[in-house]
């Protein structure tokens, strides 16, 4: 069925690279990339790729060479190492014992003058498009102008950043690939027309975005659209219009949940902690409408998937999930 093609990164669940904070986060004793990394720390063999291993050992030059016998017997210290394919070796120690950091990155360290970060990114970005442009390929000359775009919308040359976002919107539509081109206005969106208050622009790029997703079946993607184009109608006071989004990003959210048995119940957990903010933000709307059963309605099925996903047995077949209903006043 459906159900069988869902994956972590098909929700939205994937860790990207800069977002983990390790021990701090609130769920680090039940992730199960860190559980995987401390059931490895107390076997006795472990097969595991260049990349892991030499991280192994960076944590390790970190804290120091064993000293003493407690030390030595420690777990998580390596005794033997056997490499397969060791002309990877020097490429994957160059990456574990160094750090690469993006220009947006830079600029949110303490301390750092922002705008001379943001002055790197854009000479960055612009090798990164003199690069692409080189090699003639079309992914990678949308994905370069879609970057320094990005990074002049955080400048704030704005006229500067929409022409680059424009150039890439137009090349995603010759290739044809959806993905990318929702991808994009969705970014032109919420970077570039509503940073300068344009939300009837950022409107028309939200609905072609998710126009594109739709037509993929990017559920995911488009349920953000959804609750992005809520907002964005709530701010201007179009109520009934952003209730009506808020309920569509809502449907989409519960159509994906008759999917979540196939996912471990870490995952399943982490899926609904993206997704609070969409129930919440459409409860709000309709308690200041005043339709309170409606709001209550919501709510029940926010508390319904944390119960279920925290305290009961998921079915072995995935249930129907109940959405809000669209009234005629909606």
């Amino acid at each position: 069925g459906e159900g069988r093609g869902v994956t972590a990164q098909s929700l939205g669940l994937t860790d990207r690279r800069g977002e983990c904070i390790y021990s701090a986060c609130p769920h680090y004793r039940r992730c199960f990339i860190e559980r995987s990394v401390r059931a490895g720390r107390n076997a006795a063999i472990v097969i595991a790729n260049h990349a892991l291993v030499l991280h192994q050992a960076a944590v390790d030059q970190a804290l120091g060479v064993a000293t003493t016998s407690e030390e030595e017997a420690a777990p998580g210290g390596l005794r033997r190492i056997v490499f397969d394919e060791g002309h990877h070796l020097f490429d994957a120690a160059d990456s574990g014992f160094s750090a690469l950091l993006s220009g947006r990155e830079m600029a949110e360290l303490p301390g750092v003058d922002t705008a001379a970060v943001l002055r790197v990114a854009a000479g960055y970005a612009e090798q990164a498009h003199s690069a692409a442009r080189k090699t003639q390929t079309s992914e990678w000359i949308g994905l370069a102008l879609q970057q320094r775009a990005l990074v002049l919308a955080q400048m704030g040359q704005f006229s500067t950043s929409a022409r680059y976002f424009n150039d890439a919107v137009s090349l995603w539509r010759d290739t044809g690939d959806r993905y990318a081109l929702g991808t994009t206005l969705g970014a032109r969106a919420e970077k570039l027309h509503e940073k300068q208050n344009r939300r009837a622009e950022a409107r028309n790029d939200y609905l072609a975005a998710l126009e594109s997703f739709s037509g993929i079946g990017a559920r995911n993607d488009a349920a953000q659209m959804q609750h992005r184009l809520s907002v964005n109608l709530a701010r201007d006071g179009l109520t009934a219009a952003a209730v009506m989004f808020g309920k569509l990003a809502v449907n989409t959210v519960q159509s994906m949940r008759t999917d979540m048995t196939t996912l471990e119940r870490n995952s399943q957990r982490a899926f609904m902690a993206l997704k609070t903010a969409t129930y919440r933000h459409l409860a709000d709307l309709l308690i200041t409408e005043g339709r309170l059963s409606e709001a209550q309605q919501v709510l029940g099925m926010l508390k319904e998937e944390d119960f279920s996903i925290s305290y009961c047995a998921m079915p072995a077949k995935p249930r129907a999930a109940r959405r809000p209903a669209t009234t005629p006043r909606s």
